[in-house]
């Protein structure tokens, strides 16, 4: 993907998905003024089908040095048409009118400070670490005659179908959604429950077992909801399990109610009313919220006790 040279800027590369009939041209993020400093990421890709494009969303994740994903992966979402061959590149900026359109967004937790620097936070309020690789990929897309194309992977390069992991039959005080696993082989990973709990405050939440043949001392998940139509709702979220694993040992149970608890992530922008996971915006002032038909949980990143390490995404 070509260098710009008219601001500064950090490029990216992207993970193609031929059967998309989504070809990206370019990914990048560049420092934005009108923001307050925040990193503006963009995709400009082009339209390969023979059909008009009216959707198109694409994933982004930032990764260190060790290619491990530095804070959320956050979807981007252009809903301008796009004619058959035609090429969506970055709008220009309009003065005085700091809103970004079409197939930009503002990372609010990154800020270019460099033709060659981009920085993340990993959490909210957390140090915010050098980013080393920033990587996009087409995960949905509608075309004018009413079909779509979805990925059959929340990450690029895996392919297969979602597994219903969870096996919970009486849910605990405070309501409980059953979820599913998106299992990965290759990671020596294996999920065996997938929830969340809670009420106005809730948990997603994760059971796993070490089917390697060697010891862990760290997994990263990434937690995803769906609605009803199957597009991802808000971003990829991490949650990471910061302990040691032995070969066949498991971490949580199928019941959440057992002694032995999964790991879990405070989800602030959910709220469980009986059975009914909804999903609020993050976006200051907006009282959107999402009825939510799927959660997934998937690892993205093993570290073993022997220094050795698996990575889902690996640019």
């Amino acid at each position: 993907m070509g260098a710009r040279s008219r601001r500064p800027q950090f490029d990216g590369t992207a993970f193609q998905d031929a059967p998309s009939n989504i070809d990206i041209v370019n990914v990048f993020a560049h420092r934005d003024i009108r923001l307050m400093y925040g990193a503006v990421s963009c995709v400009e890709f082009r339209n390969l089908s023979t059909k008009s494009v009216t959707r198109t969303e694409f994933m982004i994740a930032y990764l260190g040095d060790n290619n491990t994903i530095i804070g959320s992966i956050d979807s981007l979402i252009d809903s301008e048409p796009v004619q058959p061959g035609a090429t969506q590149e970055e709008p220009r900026p309009r003065p005085g009118l700091p809103v970004l359109e079409a197939n930009c967004y503002w990372y609010r937790s990154g800020v270019v400070v460099g033709i060659d620097h981009l920085y993340a936070r990993h959490t909210t309020g957390s140090t915010p670490k050098r980013i080393a690789h920033m990587v996009a990929w087409v995960q949905s897309v509608s075309f004018a005659d009413g079909t779509t194309w979805k990925s059959s992977s929340p990450m690029p390069g895996f392919g297969g179908q979602v597994a219903n992991a969870s096996t919970v039959t009486a849910p605990p005080q405070g309501g409980l959604f059953p979820g599913a696993a998106f299992q990965m082989p290759p990671s020596g990973v294996q999920i065996v429950n997938v929830y969340a709990t809670g009420g106005k405050s809730v948990s997603d939440c994760v059971a796993f077992r070490n089917a390697s043949v060697k010891d862990i001392q760290h997994v990263q998940f990434f937690v995803a909801h769906y609605d009803a139509n199957g597009e991802v709702t808000g971003s990829y979220d991490p949650l990471d399990a910061a302990q040691t694993v032995a070969v066949g040992k498991a971490v949580g149970r199928a019941d959440p109610r057992a002694t032995n608890p999964a790991i879990c992530r405070a989800d602030d922008n959910a709220t469980l009313n009986n059975s009914t996971l909804l999903l609020s915006s993050p976006d200051p002032g907006s009282r959107e919220q999402t009825a939510i038909a799927q959660l997934v949980i998937w690892p993205s990143t093993v570290d073993f006790t022997d220094g050795t390490s698996w990575r889902a995404l690996n640019p």
